[in-house]
């Protein structure tokens, strides 16, 4: 039986005698049937071991054959009469490519002149059609074409890899370069197999980003034709027809399950985003993660089919309660940005603007795309072969002509694609300027959430959208969080979480940042609503930049949830990048461990710390928490402790707080005030400190310095604290007074009522305290004078002391002589030096290191010098408890004549020996305590230095006091 030709179209060329053609749809996809090339046979392609079968070569020219013959019809209009021989199943014809059988080119007679097929001989009817065969085969063996060359048909066998054996490292090794294929195989919308050419590997393909519905598969691994999967057969079409057997580009960007998983590059369009607009698939968050651009593109594809419920969107209902249309065009919203033509292209991506609501071509086909096959209709749709009456009308119903090729130009727009780029999805309750908006970072909450301050003062805490913090290692996903262990510290007990939270605090602290509101989690199960945004800083997604080191995790949410970060897609590729790399919460192996110790409140372990912080000039430190205006939890990165620290100097108002049994204790005026001051100053900011003491409870008292501003010196010049009566004894008080003078002028805060009568009744009372004083005579030895009037003594009451200690040391250095250049000193340590003029050891304080020199001022003895390195060595901890045994002092009610320099009466007059110092407790406004020191005659010193001009009386007033108390004394100078 033999038919006229007709036009058909061809899905898939087996080998170079046979083929699969296509029908018509009717309802959804149309039926398949193969036909085979009468009279010619094609050298068989190679086969890979399925079950017991085994591998099999290819024959030679196998696989030209076959690509010959696959360049030459796929794609095109083609002609096609069918032959059915009697006693067989199979069907047989022959391709012509034109469009008259007359004058169109038989593909039997090319391949034969080509040597790509041999004539089959036997069991053929002999006639003038076969005798033509015959004299071209013989024409192409006498030129020695294809198989009937003489030589080389082992070349022309492929090495087939239908399996690669580590496919990470191929994926690393391809580098993210396209790679020439050949599209073999449609497992289903999103799964294809492939030919890498020229090397030929075979692989299975995921493509990336994208998810079709599949297919269920029966006990022996096959489809189930009784398992319908809605969409699952029209996706696999849609692919089909656009992609099976064309040449095409993979690039190949990871692997699931030793599938490989990437992008088809097609010429005429992208086809996952086709698949997107069309409903035929939906994104998946974990592949599109892989993907080095262009999900951006998927997302706005998804969104279109959404919006229309489209096939496997249908019963598709968005999130009303945070999200609606937002019909402003795209161009007015995106103005700002100056990033409109970049996004409409985009949105175009190379695709005709034609509207394609068709499946294949005439009005059969736009009733298949309205009418999707389902059912009992399906399964006889698959059923079906085009045979008698049907197959005549099939072959008049192909595809022909100029619908063919717009078909195979066009990849889905239509109408929904002119509206994507006319609307925008945006949020509902939430207006333009809450929606977007910058602030200042007050403070950093862990490790996903910040505090930020806006233009009004008012602080708004926002979350990092989409990602998740540093957890437990011993938590379980899905379970709810096991209860908190009292005294835990989760900043520092879960790995990487301080980590994370300094990350932030270093980047963003005080610094001004960009936020986009992408939701509003609502309040569920005691939980607050919860504001989740992307935070931008000079143009770097902050959230990001945490993900990519590996600092945090992004959150997955259902397919259906679209309560996500606007840059998700960006997060989870990082993520990728970061588990690649072994960054951070990814690592197996240097997980942080932070042991630190709280010492607030606990009165021994802060006795144990106080030495340490007292001995420091000044000791950095992280202030974590202000409970007032001068109290506040820092942590001490050197000594790895926690505690409570309380500005010295000053009195500070103090604001509301929780009270004993739950009871709210009222603040007191301008406390809040002061609390939100010392928060702006250093919340979350490195300081120096240095501590002077310590109360009855075990918090420290001391001065802090904030970018070199003391804040004891600042809450009084802004008139939120007062000077307490203890800062008279410090080196600071001249500081504090400027500052409360000044506050006073400009009535600032607590100073708002003051009037000068007041100043001059506590002036009279502070003349009255200062002729009070504590007097207390000691004998000492002076060991070092100073150029600014101070000398060092020790006690003549400690000198038995002194001396064992120096013995005791002495004997240990002598027997247990350290290792030159074992210790590696730094500024602060107390360690033993080596004094260059007797070369014996003696405790120290390291002051300066400068290369190899290194500046100590010997603690027990109170002369500084420059020493090598080599000079300085570890101190055996049972030294280290005495305190030092020398201490400075200064001569009361005299300074330094300021028109001479350098000129010290007082060192030459030390060198006599001891003499009795009396010590005034109580007003002096030096580091060092006031005294009058007298020799051999009475106040020797003062007298001495005034008739050499080197000191003049600083307090008039006050020397006769002292003048008088030595007169009268009845103690006699040593």
């Amino acid at each position: 039986m033999l038919s006229l030709g007709v036009s058909i179209v061809i899905l898939k060329v087996l080998s170079g005698d046979s083929v699969i053609i296509r029908g018509v749809p009717k309802g959804g996809p149309p039926p398949e049937k193969q036909i085979n090339l009468s009279n010619i046979t094609a050298p068989k392609l190679a086969r890979r071991a399925i079950g017991n079968s085994e591998e099999t070569k290819d024959e030679p020219y196998a696989w030209e054959a076959r690509e010959f013959l696959r360049k030459k019809i796929i794609g095109e209009d083609v002609l096609f009469t069918v032959e059915k021989p009697p006693n067989t199943t199979r069907e047989y014809g022959v391709i012509y490519i034109g469009k008259d059988i007359a004058t169109a080119e038989n593909l039997t007679e090319t391949l034969i002149s080509e040597g790509l097929v041999s004539v089959r001989r036997e069991g053929v009817r002999a006639g003038p059609e076969l005798q033509r065969l015959i004299e071209l085969e013989d024409a192409a063996k006498s030129a020695g074409k294809g198989k009937w060359a003489t030589s080389g048909a082992q070349e022309h066998i492929r090495d087939i890899k239908w399996s690669v054996d580590n496919p990470r490292n191929f994926v690393d090794k391809c580098g993210g370069k396209p790679i020439a294929a050949v599209i073999e195989h449609v497992r289903d919308g999103s799964t294809i197999r492939a030919f890498l050419t020229p090397d030929f590997y075979h692989i299975t393909l995921m493509i990336s980003g994208i998810r079709c519905p599949g297919f269920k598969l029966n006990a022996e691994g096959k489809p189930d034709p009784n398992a319908v999967v809605p969409y699952s057969e029209e996706a696999k079409f849609f692919v089909e027809s656009r992609l099976l057997q064309r040449d095409v580009e993979i690039v190949l960007e990871s692997v699931n399950n030793n599938n490989f998983v990437g992008s088809i590059i097609h010429p005429k369009g992208n086809i996952a985003e086709a698949l997107l607009q069309e409903g035929f698939a939906h994104c998946v968050d974990w592949s599109i993660a892989f993907m080095k651009t262009g999900a951006d593109k998927l997302r706005a594809a998804e969104k279109i089919a959404k919006e229309a419920k489209k096939r496997i969107w249908e019963n598709y209902q968005p999130n009303t309660t945070q999200v609606k249309k937002n019909v402003e065009p795209i161009e007015r919203r995106l103005q700002a940005k100056k990033d409109v033509e970049p996004i409409k292209r985009r949105l175009q991506a190379k695709i005709d603007v034609k509207p394609n609501r068709e499946m294949i071509t005439g009005e059969k086909r736009r009733r298949a795309n309205r009418e999707m096959i389902t059912g009992e209709d399906r399964h006889r749709a698959n059923r079906e072969m085009i045979t008698g009456e049907d197959s005549h009308r099939a072959n008049r119903e192909m595809i022909t002509g100029e619908d063919r090729r717009r078909t195979n130009r066009e990849m889905i727009t239509g109408e929904d694609s002119h509206r994507a780029n006319r609307e925008m999805v945006g949020i509902a309750k939430i207006s333009g300027k809450e929606k977007e908006f910058s602030g200042t970072v007050f403070e950093v909450v862990n490790g996903d959430a910040l505090v930020v301050k806006l233009a009004d003062g008012s602080l708004k805490k926002v979350f990092l959208a989409s990602i998740r913090p540093p957890r437990p290692s011993d938590e379980k996903p899905g379970e709810p969080l096991p209860p908190r262990v009292k005294g835990s510290r989760p900043l520092y007990d879960i790995p990487w979480m301080f980590e994370a939270r300094e990350f932030l605090r270093k980047k963003l602290i005080g610094k001004r940042v960009n936020v986009v509101v992408d939701y509003i989690q609502a309040a569920k199960d005691n939980f607050p609503e919860k504001t989740g945004c992307t935070i931008t800083i000079g143009g770097v997604n902050v959230a990001e930049a945490m993900v990519s080191k590996g600092l945090a995790t992004v959150v997955r949410y259902r397919q259906d949830d679209d309560q996500r970060s606007s840059h998700y897609d960006e997060l989870l590729a990082a993520e990728m990048k970061a588990a690649k790399s072994g960054s951070g919460v990814h690592s197996k192996k240097n997980i942080p461990n932070h042991r630190v110790a709280d010492v607030s409140g606990d009165v021994p372990k802060a006795k144990q710390f106080l030495p340490f912080l007292q001995r420091a000039a000044r000791t950095e430190a992280l202030v974590e928490f202000v409970a007032s205006g001068s109290r506040l939890r820092l942590y001490i990165a050197k000594e790895t402790c926690l505690v409570t620290f309380l500005l010295a100097g000053i009195s500070c108002p103090r604001g509301s707080r929780p009270g004993p049994n739950g009871v709210h204790m009222e603040g007191e005026a301008f406390g809040e005030e002061a609390l939100i001051f010392t928060k702006d100053k250093c919340l979350q900011r490195e300081v120096e400190i240095h501590v002077e003491s310590m109360d009855k409870a075990g918090n420290f008292i001391g001065w802090l310095w904030v970018d070199g501003i003391n804040l004891s010196v600042a809450l009084v010049e802004e008139g939120y604290a007062t000077i307490h009566f203890s800062a008279e004894r410090s080196e600071y008080f001249r500081s504090l007074k400027a500052a409360e003078d000044s506050a006073k002028a400009k009535k600032l805060r607590r100073w708002k009522d003051y009037v000068e009568e007041d100043e001059e009744e506590e002036k009279k009372q502070e003349e009255d305290r200062v002729l009070e004083r504590n007097i207390d005579y000691q004998d000492v030895v002076i060991t070092e004078a100073t150029q600014e009037l101070h000398f060092y003594a020790q006690s003549v009451k400690e000198g038995p002391k002194l001396e064992s200690l120096m013995a005791k040391i002495e004997q240990e250095f002598s027997a247990n002589p350290p290792l030159a250049g074992a210790y590696n000193p730094k500024r602060g340590d107390i360690c033993a030096a080596k004094f260059p003029h007797d070369n014996l050891w003696y405790r120290a304080r390291v002051e300066k290191v400068s290369g190899p020199n290194v500046t100590v001022f010997y603690i027990d003895y109170g002369n500084r010098e420059i020493i090598n390195v080599t000079s300085c060595a570890s101190l055996p901890s049972s030294f280290t408890n005495d305190k030092p045994y020398v201490h400075e002092y200064a001569l009361a009610c005299t300074s330094l004549a300021k028109d001479l320099a350098n000129v010290l009466v007082l060192s030459s007059t030390a060198e006599d020996g001891e003499i009795e110092v009396r010590i005034s407790v109580g007003q002096g406004h030096l580091a060092a305590p006031f005294v009058a020191a007298t020799s051999g005659e009475d106040n020797y010193l003062h007298q001495r230095q005034s008739h050499s001009s080197v000191a003049v009386c600083e307090t008039p007033d006050l020397f006769p006091v002292f003048a008088n108390e030595s007169k009268c004394s009845p103690k006699k100078n040593i």
